[in-house]
């Protein structure tokens, strides 16, 4: 019964693992995004959202080789706790994030959510790693798996419960701008990479306006700045913000229909995440929840002929 609860362990956290890293490779706006709410440098999101790839990919290969499941379970352990410590860290401030565990871009979550998911992936990685030699060891390697699971366990509820408790002490204040909140938008600076910076309200005077926030290592992005520029027939303006951070598309530069701009006018809009569209009314009131993902597509093309 051991050995049958160890393999099917390491079975399904390979499986589990496999999903992720391929989620991942054909989102990796998703990735990028999560590392952006974790701290890491604009510069270095993309890099990081490929090496977390290619390490899932050899865990999910390692668990599912015989001889190499122990360490590939030892492997995955110590991305879940790095990852559960990165994640307690946001939470402790109060604020939520995206966890892009499997590609899509998703609502922010609660640090709590998150850090329970990886408790349950923990406990199946303890359990794949311990492999005993004979099946005389099997009754007493019960003891090994089940007690490192049950100090985890602990471990990552202790942590669940004091960052609940920061929450709260946080009170409704930080509880309210655990959201993006864009409360003037018309003195959101663009930055550009050509040009002085300056502010949207300066930008276009029209409203309302929908701004979109694009990034060129996000697929749904590229494959909207690769339509053909439609003909402006609606009451809507648009504006669209692009960042190139390795400079993968030149061509933007020459176009008039985009802007391309630093990481920290992203930033400094919080923009939740990539594609995202912001729209603005009266005032430069923020009208709605920012809208990601398809839906900010969806609005983008509608509003060009609506």
């Amino acid at each position: 019964m051991m050995m049958f609860l160890m393999e099917s362990a390491g079975v399904l956290l390979a499986a589990l693992f496999a999903m992720s890293a391929i989620a991942k490779s054909t989102d990796p706006s998703a990735s990028a995004d999560m590392m952006r709410d974790l701290g890491l440098s604009q510069r270095w999101t993309g890099a990081a959202a490929r090496a977390l790839v290619f390490g899932e990919l050899v865990v999910a290969v390692g668990l599912v080789a015989g001889p190499l499941r122990s360490l590939a379970a030892d492997a995955a352990l110590v991305l879940l706790v790095v990852f559960t410590l990165a994640v307690g860290v946001v939470a402790w401030s109060g604020r939520r994030m995206q966890c892009g565990c499997f590609g899509t871009s998703e609502e922010p979550q609660p640090g709590q959510t998150i850090i329970g998911r990886n408790l349950v992936l923990g406990a199946l990685a303890v359990l794949a790693s311990h492999r005993p030699h004979d099946a005389g060891q099997v009754n007493a390697g019960w003891a090994v798996p089940i007690t490192v699971a049950a100090a985890l366990g602990v471990l990552v509820l202790v942590v669940m419960l004091v960052v609940g408790l920061r929450t709260r002490a946080l009170g409704p204040e930080m509880a309210s701008t655990s959201e993006p909140v864009v409360r003037d938008g018309g003195q959101i600076v663009v930055r550009r990479t050509v040009g002085d910076p300056i502010t949207l309200a300066e930008l276009t005077p029209n409203l309302p306006v929908l701004v979109l926030f694009l990034d060129t290592a996000c697929p749904g992005c590229v494959a909207l700045l690769d339509r053909p520029a439609p003909d402006r027939r609606g009451d809507v303006e648009v504006v669209t913000l692009v960042v190139d951070p390795t400079g993968a598309r030149p061509d933007l530069q020459g176009r008039s229909d985009v802007i391309v701009v630093t990481p920290e006018t992203f930033t400094d809009a919080a923009v939740p995440g990539t594609p995202c569209g912001m729209l603005f009314g009266p005032g430069w009131q923020l009208l709605g929840e920012p809208l990601l993902g398809g839906r900010a597509i969806g609005f983008a093309l509608a509003a060009a002929v609506a």
